[in-house]
């Protein structure tokens, strides 16, 4: 049905190839992409916690995303593209700073550093606002989060963490039936059926 009601267009598409040379120096690059939806008033949100924002929209924590985004990153020698509706997160993935999340006395493993130096971000981190909140339907922020759709889209697995994310629905959409689309598990005691934590 999707496919039947959305047809991309060569504009969209020029923007995702070039996207993609700038995140990973070429358009063919291989890659496994990563949604992951912590919730409007999350540590870290850009929206904080005002009258427009769910009081109770928090999913899991920055250290707990931290686990998810490594564990995952860890499961390939891929890059892996993560796009995430928390500014802090994004920040952090974008510098590689891990004590951001954990805060500055935890330490971890040489490996878990490799795993989560091997994801990516793009675009800012200050200018992530939700455009429903701000009633921002320009085209120019269509565009924006039909790009970030069609990256994650592209991705070889796309992995999703945080419960009802329209984004992760969409992008499945997208994808089709015969890729793969892994939820990453709340719960990493309780590996999901791929064998991903």
């Amino acid at each position: 049905l999707f496919k039947f009601l959305f047809q991309s267009t060569e504009a969209l598409e020029s923007r995702l190839r070039a996207l993609r040379v700038s995140v990973f120096g070429a358009a063919t690059v291989a890659y496994n992409s990563m949604h992951v939806r912590m919730g409007d008033s999350a540590d870290g949100s850009a929206l904080g916690n005002n009258f427009f924002t769910p009081v109770r929209d928090a999913r899991f924590s920055l250290a707990h995303a931290f686990e998810g985004i490594s564990c995952v990153a860890g499961s390939s020698s891929l890059p892996l593209f993560v796009a995430t509706d928390n500014a802090a997160l994004k920040t952090a993935i974008s510098a590689h700073n891990i004590s951001r999340l954990l805060g500055s006395d935890h330490t971890v493993g040489l490996e878990v550093r490799r795993s989560f130096s091997r994801a990516v971000v793009h675009g800012c981190s200050d200018c992530m606002v939700n455009t429903v909140h701000k009633h921002n339907f320009s085209a120019e922020s269509i565009e924006g989060i039909f790009a970030d759709l069609g990256f994650l889209a592209g991705g070889r697995d796309f992995f999703s963490m945080g419960r009802k994310s329209n984004y992760a629905t969409v992008v499945q959409a997208w994808r089709g039936p015969t890729t793969r689309n892994i939820p990453y598990p709340d719960d990493c005691a309780h590996p999901n059926k791929h064998g991903i934590c």
